[in-house]
């Protein structure tokens, strides 16, 4: 191994072959979604996060303080769709139904609040509950495919 006694910081380069869209396939059509802004993309976390705090509280919460906190000048006109879709938004909202959509919204929300894997894993059957996710995901970890399969039940039968 080499060492270089440079004053200028190492750079690393970036493989250009890795994809940083959302491939997503839906309603007949294919999407290659581009990451959103980091702006926008934090924007929509705190967002949301706030909501999901709020609705463990059971308290209200005020989206237009919340949103001017954040940076966002108009709260009234700000859509957090168009923000984390950009160029994209109009064109699903013209090729997808009002449920094909929210399925992308909600792998949207999953890759700007946990990860792009997710939201993949996510696309791959939105019909499954998180819990089935959830158990499925550590089973592809373990590199096992029984992960959907309901756990045996240990009772004996009982005769009379």
């Amino acid at each position: 191994m080499t060492t270089t006694t440079s004053s200028e910081p190492e750079t690393i380069a970036v493989n250009e072959d890795l994809n940083p869209c959302l491939h997503v396939e839906i309603g007949g059509h294919v999407y290659d979604i581009k990451p959103p802004s980091a702006r926008a993309g934090l924007q929509a976390k705190k967002i949301l996060s706030a909501i999901q705090d709020a609705e463990d509280r059971g308290v209200p919460v005020d989206l237009d303080a919340l949103q001017r906190r954040l940076g966002i000048t108009d709260p009234v006109n700000y859509d957090i769709d168009v923000a984390l879709f950009g160029d994209l938004y109009d064109q699903l909202l013209d090729d997808l139904d009002i449920d094909q959509f929210g399925i992308v919204e909600q792998a949207m929300f999953i890759w700007v609040t946990t990860s792009k894997d997710l939201a993949e894993f996510f696309l791959q059957d939105p019909t499954a509950s998180p819990a089935n996710r959830a158990q499925r995901r550590a089973a592809a970890k373990q590199g096992t495919k029984t992960a959907a399969k309901k756990p045996v039940s240990r009772k004996r039968a009982t005769s009379r």
